[in-house]
């Protein structure tokens, strides 16, 4: 992916960003691992914690059938942003999620 690379080896945090959004878009709200990425690979790469919460209480609060054939994605997805990540885990232990 363009978002894990430096710059000079070839990483672009706007096409990155463009790739998201695109992603986001193709999934209509119902797809959560794309917005589980799209926090942990782009937000925490520009350090924009208001979109990371953002994106992440967006996860928690969307329920994981909320599209009967991506029912087991989205249970994954929401698993998954609990252990992702340490910024996650202090953030919600001061009750920002």
């Amino acid at each position: 992916m363009v978002c894990f690379q430096a710059k000079i080896a070839g990483g672009d945090l706007k096409k990155a960003q463009q790739h998201f959004l695109k992603a986001l878009e193709f999934g209509k709200g119902e797809f959560l691992m794309a917005d589980v990425y799209y926090a942990n690979y782009y937000a925490r790469q520009v350090l924009d914690k208001d979109l990371f919460v953002s994106t992440l209480r967006k996860v928690l609060e969307t329920p994981a059938d909320i599209s009967p054939d991506l029912t087991l994605l989205n249970t994954v997805a929401k698993r998954r942003l609990r252990n992702y990540s340490p910024m996650w885990r202090n953030i919600s232990s001061r009750g920002e999620i």
